[in-house]
C-alpha cells in the first residue's frame, strides 16, 4: 500500500510502458505481416520455416524454368517437323515425276526434261539439310560427314585376286556414290604378307583426295602365290596400321578427330585362313607359330571391340571381303564385322557383281553411317540434375541418307527403279516424322508435370511463408485494442503519484 506514496518509481506506470511497449510490437508484427502478405519477413520470424521455404522456392522456379525449356524444345521439335513435311512434298513430287517418265508414251528425250526437275529437288533436299536452323543451332544437318576409308589387302595368296580385281573395277563405283551424297572422304591403302618372298614387301599410302593416284596405288597391287598361313598377315595389318588403335607409327597419319572410319578388308582366304579368322574372332589362341602377339591384340580390339580406347565413337566398321567360305559357315564372322549391317561379303563373284551389288551396298551403308547424327539435343526438364530429356533429331535427310541421291528417270526401266528408291525414302521420312512425333507428345506430358510440380510446391511453400489474412486480422485487432488499453492505463498510472499532493495541504 506504501507504493501509492512512492514518487521516486512510478511503477504503475513503468508495468503499463512495458505492456504497452509489447502490445505496440505484436501490432507492428501484424501490420508487416498484413502488408507484406507474408508471415515470415525475416529468419527470426520462424527460422526453420525460412530455410523449409526458400528451399521449396527453389524448387518452384526450378521448374518454372524447365517448363519454358520443355516448350523450346516443342518449338525446335516443331521447326524440324515443318522441314521434314517440306522434304515429303518434295519426295511425293519426286515420286509423281517417276510415275510420269515410267510412261511408255515418253520418249528418252522427255524424260531427260522430267530429269532436270528431279536434280533440281535432289539438290534442295541436300541444301535444306544444311540449312534449317533453330536459334543458329542446325537441327537437320549430319554434324559428321567426313570418313576415312583404308583399303587392306593381304597379298599373301592368289585367291586374293577376285576381290583385289573387285576392288580396282568398282573403285569410282564407290567415289561416285559417295561424292554425290556431299560426304568429304579420304582413301588409304595397306598391302601386307609375311614378307617370305619380296613381292611381301608392305605397302602402304596415306590419306589422299586424290582419286587417280589413289586408283594407280591400288591398281600396282600384286598378288603373290606364297600361300603362307594367312593369320599373320592380319596381324601385322593393324601392328602396321596402327591408327585403328588410336596410335602413330612410322609417320602414318591418324584419323581425322571428327570422321567416321572404314576398312574393306581382302584378306588371304585359302582354307587355313578361316579357322585363324575363327579363332581371332573367338579370342582362341593362333595356330601358326609365327603370329605377331601384338599384331593379333590390335587385330582383335578393331575388329572386335566397339569402345577401343575407351572412346565409344571410335567403331571402324568392317567389311571383311572374302573368296572361298560362304558367309554363315563360320560364326564368328558376324562378330568381325563390327557395327556392319552387311554382313561378310563373298567376294568369289565378278568384277561386275562388284560394280552393281557389293560396292553400291557399301557405299550405301558408308553414307548412312558417315552421316549419322552425333550428341543428341538435350532439354533440361527438370529442377534438378538427372533431368534431361534427350531430343533425337532426324540423323539426315540430304539425298545419300534418304537413298534417293542416285535417282534417275532417264529411261523407262530406270523410272521404274526410281519410284521404288523414292518409296523407300518417303518410308524413311514418315519414320522421322512418326518420331518426333512420339517425342513432341512426350514433352507435352513432361511440360504438364512442370507445371503440377511447380504448383505443388508452391502450394506447400506459401503454407509455410504466406500470412493468413483472416488470422492475422484477428491478432490485429487483438493487438490494436490492447495497445489503445495500455495507452489509456499509462496515462492514468502518470496521474497517480500527484495524489501526494493532497498531503502537501
Amino acid at each position: 500500500m506504501s507504493e501509492i506514496f512512492n514518487v521516486r518509481h512510478n511503477i504503475s506506470a513503468m508495468f503499463a510502458h512495458r505492456q504497452a511497449t509489447l502490445n505496440n510490437g505484436t501490432l507492428t508484427k501484424a501490420l508487416e505481416r498484413l502488408s507484406s502478405g507474408y508471415r515470415i519477413n525475416r529468419a527470426s520470424d520462424d527460422a526453420a520455416g525460412l530455410a523449409v521455404s526458400e528451399k521449396l522456392r527453389t524448387q518452384v522456379r526450378g521448374y518454372q524454368v524447365a517448363a519454358r525449356n520443355i516448350q523450346d524444345g516443342q518449338s525446335m521439335v516443331q521447326t524440324a517437323e515443318s522441314a521434314l513435311q517440306t522434304v515429303h512434298d518434295i519426295l511425293q513430287r519426286m515420286r509423281e515425276l517417276a510415275v510420269q517418265a515410267a510412261n511408255g508414251v515418253y520418249s528418252d528425250s522427255d524424260r531427260s526434261l522430267i530429269q532436270l526437275e528431279v536434280d533440281q529437288l535432289i539438290n534442295e533436299l541436300d541444301r535444306m539439310s544444311t540449312s534449317v536452323e533453330f536459334n543458329e543451332k542446325k537441327i537437320l544437318g549430319p554434324k559428321n560427314t567426313k570418313a576415312d576409308i583404308v583399303f587392306g589387302i593381304d597379298t599373301g595368296s592368289a585367291v586374293t585376286t577376285p576381290a583385289l580385281a573387285g576392288l580396282q573395277a568398282s573403285l569410282t563405283t564407290l567415289t561416285d556414290a559417295l561424292k554425290k551424297a556431299n560426304i568429304d572422304f579420304r582413301l588409304s591403302l595397306v598391302t601386307v604378307g609375311d614378307g617370305s618372298v619380296p613381292e611381301d614387301t608392305r605397302k602402304v599410302l596415306d590419306f589422299t583426295n586424290n582419286i587417280t593416284a589413289f586408283q594407280a596405288a591400288l591398281n600396282a597391287v600384286a598378288v603373290d602365290f606364297d600361300f603362307s598361313p594367312g593369320y599373320n598377315a592380319i596381324a601385322n595389318l593393324f601392328n602396321v596400321y596402327t591408327p585403328f588403335v588410336g596410335t602413330m607409327n612410322g609417320g602414318i597419319p591418324s584419323y581425322a578427330s571428327d570422321a567416321k572410319r572404314f576398312l574393306l578388308y581382302a584378306p588371304e582366304n585359302d582354307d587355313p585362313v578361316g579357322t585363324e579368322i575363327d579363332n581371332l574372332a573367338s579370342g582362341a589362341p593362333p595356330g601358326p607359330p609365327n603370329t605377331n602377339a601384338n599384331g593379333e591384340a590390335a587385330a582383335r580390339n578393331i575388329l572386335l571391340d566397339p569402345n577401343v580406347d575407351g572412346k565409344t565413337d571410335d567403331t571402324v566398321t568392317t567389311y571383311v571381303l572374302t573368296n572361298d567360305l560362304v558367309p554363315g559357315t563360320i560364326a564368328a564372322y558376324d562378330a568381325l564385322v563390327v557395327d556392319n549391317d552387311l554382313g561378310v561379303i563373298n567376294s568369289n563373284q565378278s568384277v561386275a557383281a562388284y560394280q552393281t551389288d557389293i560396292m553400291p551396298k557399301i557405299a550405301q551403308d558408308i553414307i548412312d553411317k558417315a552421316g549419322d547424327r552425333e550428341d543428341p539435343i538435350s532439354i533440361q526438364a527438370s529442377a534438378n540434375k538427372n533431368g534431361l530429356i534427350m531430343l533425337d533429331l532426324p540423323a539426315d535427310v540430304r539425298a545419300g541418307n534418304l537413298h534417293v541421291y542416285d535417282v534417275s528417270v532417264l529411261t523407262q526401266a530406270k523410272a521404274e527403279s526410281a519410284i521404288g528408291k523414292i518409296d523407300d525414302g518417303i518410308n524413311r521420312v514418315s519414320r522421322m516424322r512418326a518420331k518426333l512425333g512420339a517425342q513432341s507428345n512426350r514433352l507435352d506430358h513432361a511440360y504438364q508435370f512442370a507445371l503440377v510440380a511447380a504448383e505443388g510446391m508452391q502450394s506447400a511453400e506459401s503454407r509455410i511463408r504466406d500470412t493468413d489474412m483472416a488470422a492475422e486480422m484477428i491478432e490485429f485487432t487483438k493487438a490494436q485494442v490492447l495497445s489503445q488499453a495500455a495507452n489509456a492505463m499509462l496515462a492514468q498510472a502518470n496521474l497517480r503519484p500527484q495524489n501526494v499532493l493532497t498531503l502537501l495541504g
